[in-house]
């Protein structure tokens, strides 16, 4: 019984100090900002899970596309005998978009910000997308 009250004390006191230690680190309006998320922790972290499954969903789109576009340069590189490559005109984007497409965004592998769907930010992902280029590549040879 005296162990548990001891312990409980000890506990008790190393909460306080370390309460005190956190609240002359952030001060106070970073008290006020604790004090907020705390209160509001569960709108704040449904609203971060939703976002994440919102980029999850919009990446598996751009990539489903891109699969898409994958296909139509095998198909080119198999008609194509001469060996040149072929560029991002020669691909039908409105048509690997309408075929893949299943959400109206995108988003790149390390990208936080969405991008409505179209030919021109499908170009922009995929020039800087190095995956994109070493498949690419790959097929051209």
């Amino acid at each position: 019984m005296w162990r548990e009250t001891a312990t409980t004390n000890i506990n008790a006191r190393s909460h306080k100090l370390l309460k005190i230690i956190v609240s002359y680190m952030l001060g106070p309006f970073g008290m006020m900002l604790q004090n907020f998320y705390i209160k509001n922790s569960l709108i704040i972290n449904s609203f971060i899970v939703l976002y994440g499954l919102f980029l999850f969903v919009a990446n598996l789109n751009y990539k489903k596309i891109l699969e898409f576009a994958l296909l139509q340069v095998e198909e080119n590189n198999k008609n194509n005998k001469k060996g040149n490559k072929v560029k991002d005109q020669e691909i039908s984007w409105s048509e690997a978009i309408d075929k893949g497409s299943f959400f109206p965004f995108i988003v790149g592998a390390l990208s936080f910000i969405p991008q409505k769907v179209s030919i021109s930010n499908m170009i922009k992902l995929t020039n800087k997308d190095k995956n994109w280029h070493k498949i690419n590549s790959k097929k051209k040879q």
